[in-house]
């Protein structure tokens, strides 16, 4: 499918077949055929023919008949929308929550309010995948999972997860930032390089004449923008930067006092600003992200390590699950050296050689690693840590015999130290700290890899 993008529903991303056969093997093999032949290649063709389990039945519940799974609560079914009240009944003798035809986003979403408890809510996850056909035999022959605990926020008795909306709304103001616009963020005298233009003369003579400079000369004569007022100005670049999160009392007047500083500090008139209002816009909605990010930082930095930071935990219960169903990466590894403790059949987004494919052949290779997981980059199931601008996805995942987790973020040696290696270290070390020894980050520098083989032992 071209442009084709994944959806927001899991099962819009699967195309289904459904072939009557005497011998599915041979039918299996033929979509492989033709997906190999349509550009696939062998590795992604040999996992993508998934078949179902279990028979799909055509009795009267039509083609997604029932489901049913066990629960541990009596379900409150009274807010339940009408359409799909009477295809949901809860057996209260055998706690048996039984779910008749095919159930959309809406309704999981439904159901699961019907109870109190998580592991019940997850029940429903389980009767989706029933009848969605999505019970498959890779599922069923590789039943490794990771559910390796975030980092949250304590807010009274409640655990809540630890992201940007925790600081993206601290205090500040605009018009308090500083507004002056330096000769290199705006300059008057943009550069336009040497230019010129050959002719031919009736004579056949290739001459070089000054015609393109004489023009610009000419028609900067016609960009005077008279009649401007500061005001004017102002309100005019208030209208062309978006500034959502802004209040127009606090833009207005940082805008104000920006043209001001270039009239009075720089000497720039006030109709050079008007012909040049494009370029002073661009250096001005710039100038405003660089203070919304050092807001941001602050708010970020105060948050976590503040005199006033929040109270920070990490708990099973604010967690993510990798498992196989939801492991989606873009490309696979297709080295020669075969990995024995890597959670799935396939590994996810990772090179067959490099410093970061020795990291992976280090984690391999400890006998204090149960099982080890590529952490795929913006996963919907993927491990990630909040930092200032962005979620952070650390490279590698891994359960240690123990018990313990360890997330591992490699870094070569000229990263190591940029701000935003000391950033992400730092809320990985953070993570770590307040996991009371149940979890490890490491962040080495290089092939530093006796630091993984310390923190694991």
């Amino acid at each position: 499918m071209p442009q084709a993008r994944r959806k927001v529903q899991a099962d819009l991303n699967v195309a289904y077949a459904f072939v009557t056969s005497n011998n599915f093997a041979s039918t299996a093999a033929s979509l492989r055929d033709a997906l190999v032949e349509n550009g696939f290649q062998h590795l992604e063709a040999q996992d993508l023919i998934v078949p179902v389990q279990q028979t799909i039945p055509f009795g009267d519940g039509g083609l997604f008949a029932a489901a049913s799974a066990v629960v541990t609560e009596t379900p409150d079914l009274t807010a339940l929308d009408e359409n799909l009240r009477p295809n949901v009944s809860f057996d209260p003798a055998t706690k048996t929550l039984k779910v008749q035809g095919a159930i959309g986003a809406a309704d999981v979403k439904a159901l699961k309010s019907c109870f109190r408890e998580k592991g019940n809510r997850a029940a429903i996850d389980a009767i989706r995948d029933q009848l969605t056909g999505r019970s498959t035999q890779a599922a069923i022959a590789n039943d490794f999972s990771l559910t390796i605990p975030l980092l949250a926020v304590r807010v009274g008795q409640q655990l809540e997860l630890f992201d940007d909306g925790f600081f993206l709304d601290a205090p500040w103001n605009l018009a308090e930032c500083d507004a002056t616009l330096s000769d290199a963020e705006f300059s008057i005298n943009q550069s336009t390089g040497t230019s010129g233009e050959l002719d031919v003369t009736a004579a056949g003579r290739v001459e070089m004449v000054g015609f393109v400079q004489q023009l610009q000369q000419q028609l900067s004569l016609f960009g005077r923008e008279p009649n401007w007022t500061v005001a004017a100005l102002a309100n005019w670049l208030d209208r062309n930067i978006p500034h959502q999160d802004i209040p127009q009392a606090q833009s207005s007047l940082y805008l104000h006092n920006a043209i001001t500083k270039l009239l009075e500090a720089r000497g720039v008139s006030l109709d050079q600003l008007a012909r040049l209002k494009y370029r002073l816009r661009d250096a001005l909605e710039h100038k405003v992200a660089l203070h919304r990010q050092a807001n941001r930082q602050a708010g970020y930095q105060a948050a976590l390590f503040g005199n006033d930071s929040l109270q920070l935990d990490v708990d099973p219960s604010i967690s993510v699950t990798i498992n196989d169903d939801r492991y989606a990466p873009n490309w696979y590894y297709e080295g020669n050296f075969r990995f024995a403790k890597h959670a799935f059949k396939h590994i996810g987004e990772m090179k067959d050689d490099g410093e970061e494919f020795e990291c992976a052949t280090v984690i391999d290779s400890l006998a204090s690693v149960k099982i080890w997981v590529r952490n795929l980059s913006r996963g919907d199931s993927s491990f990630w840590l909040q930092t200032a601008t962005d979620r952070f996805y650390p490279d590698f995942v891994a359960r240690l015999n123990d018990g313990r987790w360890l997330v591992i973020e490699y870094k070569n040696d000229r990263d190591w130290s940029n701000d935003d290696s000391k950033e992400k270290r730092a809320v990985g070390e953070l993570w770590a700290n307040r996991s009371k020894g149940r979890c490890l980050f490491s962040m080495p520098k290089g092939k530093q890899w006796d630091a993984i083989r310390a923190l694991a032992t």
